[in-house]
């Protein structure tokens, strides 16, 4: 609650060692640590530490548009969900020529905001994208990859092909 009540961790703690302790379960981003220190002569020393948070969310991503495109650079959307405390760190986008049966690796989003710049030539992609945090990246908790099999989250057409067009001659009736 950002130091307003406190609960105890431990009494008596062997000062020659680090000490390691349980973090709560619950999710929150106002926790505070307070060590007090009494020496042999009764002084008290009390030290506060700055907030953290205790994220266990696992952010996920999802390609939300555009289905069809007219030309072969698309500017595909996401959004993301269970996004959690954590500033999202990697945005992967992921496509598949055969409706998901094999899924390939296309780039991470530099910026990881919508939308990602996807390139290929006329037809029908699968989209899959997936995203991770801090904490996912450095504990390798993160939303997976897609397997071979696993449906897109959106099937994007591109037709950038201009119509073919054919001019007949015209019959002119010649006068008399």
């Amino acid at each position: 609650d950002g130091g307003k009540t406190w609960e105890l961790i431990e009494k008596d703690v062997d000062t020659d060692k680090p000490y390691r302790w349980k973090a709560p379960k619950r999710a929150g981003d106002r926790y505070r640590i307070k060590v007090v220190a009494r020496d042999t002569a009764g002084n008290v020393g009390e030290e506060v530490g700055n907030p953290f948070a205790i994220d266990d969310s696992i952010p996920k991503a999802r390609v939300t548009g555009p289905k069809w495109s007219n030309k072969n650079t698309v500017s595909v959307q996401y959004d993301f969900s269970d996004r959690g405390f954590g500033r999202i760190t990697r945005v992967t986008l992921y496509y598949s020529p055969d409706d998901g049966a094999h899924w390939y690796k296309y780039d991470n989003d530099p910026d990881c905001q919508s939308p990602v710049v996807f390139q290929k030539g006329d037809g029908k992609y699968g989209l899959y994208v997936t995203c991770a945090n801090d904490a996912g990246d450095r504990s390798g908790v993160a939303q997976p990859a897609p397997a071979d099999g696993a449906a897109p989250q959106l099937v994007l057409e591109i037709d950038s092909t201009p119509p073919v067009l054919k001019t007949r001659k015209a019959l002119v009736a010649s006068p008399g």
